[in-house]
């Protein structure tokens, strides 16, 4: 008789996925509308910013709503990803 294969522990990182919590479920799905506005948000900001012509004042006003923007798309991209990948 041939020996039956261990069970994998607990604790080994094996290639089992945890699921996603339900709440991580609403995340993800809020995180993929959020993103879609903030890229229109972004689009935005880059078009005023290369109509803003000299005045110094809006440039830096603008300059400084598009890293806010841009920060905040890459921090919700890397949660999707992360989320994405217990979906």
């Amino acid at each position: 008789a041939t020996p039956a294969p261990a069970a994998p522990s607990p604790t080994a990182p094996s290639g089992d996925k945890k699921k996603m919590s339900y709440k991580e479920k609403l995340e993800y799905e809020k995180i993929e509308g959020e993103l879609e506005a903030l890229e229109t948000q972004k689009t935005q900001l880059e078009e005023k910013l290369a109509n803003a012509g000299s005045d110094h004042s809006e440039l830096m006003k603008v300059t400084e709503q598009l890293g806010k923007v841009v920060a905040d798309i890459d921090y919700k991209t890397e949660r999707w990803i992360i989320l994405s990948e217990l979906a």
